[in-house]
Parts: structure tokens; sequence; C-alpha cells
């Protein structure tokens, strides 16, 4: 029988193995779990409207790639009714919300020092007055989004493609986004500003029709009033929800 002789630097030479082999698995498992991708998303309430423009409450969520963060800038935005360019915006509110111990929202936040902005007295500046007639509770059916176009329903409108959707919705949101302000933790995040990146719709992107605004009357054109829900084909966006105001004849 032939003696094996035990030397101390064998089991080192397994223990080598062993820890390289437990880091080349971890190694291919690592990117798959150590950090979310980047999402950014952008949803508007409607506030009010004058002759020329309409005003949205913008919340602004970036999760800037992490699973423990996630930062909220709030903006009034003017938008102008006859280009849908967004022509002016103010910055309401910039938080910054930790989850490392907590999902809770409200239990773990900050909040940056703005330039305060006297919301009320701006919009009366601007003689911006609530457009929503009734509490419209009710689904009004005015349009209905196929894959490749808005389409009016019983209503004398234009019919948007899926690509004059997308001219619409960047005029009025990539002008904002060059103007973020500097990241509320720069210290942490590299000084990255959030979802500065223009918004680049697919050819076709999915839309949902979320809101509708019965017709009213604008000066001498009728205007309805469409809210959609759009994923985007963009590395950072991930889905922006926005009013379209469409002329209506014959109503």
């Amino acid at each position: 029988m032939q003696q094996v002789t035990y030397k101390p630097q064998d089991a080192g030479v397994r223990l080598g193995r062993f820890i390289l082999a437990l880091v080349i698995m971890l190694g291919f498992a690592l990117p798959a779990v150590a950090t979310p991708s980047r999402s950014a998303s952008s949803s508007d309430q409607l506030l009010a409207a004058n002759a020329t423009h309409f005003y949205v409450l913008r919340d602004l969520v970036d999760n800037r790639g992490s699973y423990f963060a996630e930062f909220r800038d709030q903006y009034l935005v003017e938008i102008r009714f006859a280009d849908h360019k967004a022509t002016n915006q103010w910055l309401l509110r910039r938080l910054t919300l930790r989850f490392e111990e907590t999902t809770d929202p409200f239990t773990n936040w900050q909040e940056a020092e703005v330039p305060a902005v006297d919301l009320i007295a701006l919009l009366q500046k601007n003689n911006a007055i609530p457009i929503r007639a009734m509490n419209q509770s009710y689904q009004l059916d005015l349009f209905k989004m196929t894959f490749e176009a808005l389409e009016p329903q019983g209503i004398d409108a234009p019919t948007l493609s899926t690509g004059e959707i997308g001219v619409l919705a960047r005029r009025q949101l990539n002008p904002l986004a060059a103007r973020y302000g500097p990241d509320p933790d720069s210290e942490n995040w590299m000084g990255s500003q959030i979802a500065v990146e223009p918004v680049d719709f697919n050819p076709n992107p999915d839309c949902t029709v979320v809101d509708e605004i019965a017709p009213f009357l604008n000066g001498a054109q009728m205007l309805a009033g469409v809210k959609l829900e759009c994923w985007f084909d963009s590395d950072v966006y991930r889905l922006a929800a926005f009013y379209l105001f469409l002329p209506v004849t014959g109503y």
C-alpha cells in the first residue's frame, strides 16, 4: 500500500483553490444583484391655464441606480397650447429619500433648500385659472390610444401618430431636463444631476389614455385635453405622464 504523506502546505493549496472558485462564482453573480438599473419617471397634474399656456405640477422621481435612495423633484411647468413647448419652470421642492433601514418614505427623508415660490401668486400673476368645469369622475371616451396613433372618438379632432406624440412630448419634457439643478447629495452621488438625459421616444411608444379634459373654449378655439402615460425607449427615462390639448371643431 502506498503511504500518503500529509503536508501542511496541501491544506493551503486546497483553501486557496476553494477561495478562488468562490470568488469566480460571486464575480458572475454580483452584476445581477449589485445595483438596479437607473430609472427616472415624470408625472404631470393639471393645475390651471390662461389664453396661451397651461400649467402643470410635475413630479420627478429618480432612483439614481440605487436600491437605497430616491430623489424627488417637484416643479411648476408652463406649457404653450400652440406647440406644447415648455416655456418656463419653477422648482418647488427637492427631496432625498433613504431606504437603508426602512422602506417607509415618510420616516426617512431630507429636503434641500430651494428659492421659495408662491404658487398661487404666480398663477394669479399669469392670469391662470382652473380649467376643469366640473369633477370629471366619469370616463369621457373622447380619445382612443392604439399601437399606431391617438384617435378621437365622437369628436372632430386631429389624429396623432405615435411619432407626432413623441415630438410633442419632447417639447414639454426636454427643456426642463436641461435645467435641473445639482444633485442634492453630491458627495455620495458624484455630483450627477437628476434625469438630465433628453427624452428619446421609441418610434412606437407604448401609451395609455389616463385622463381626459372635456372640450372648453380657449379664445376663439375649442380644445379638448388628454393625458397620456407612455413608456420610453431610453436608458434612463422609463415612464412619463403628460397632457396634450387638441383643437376640436363641431362640438
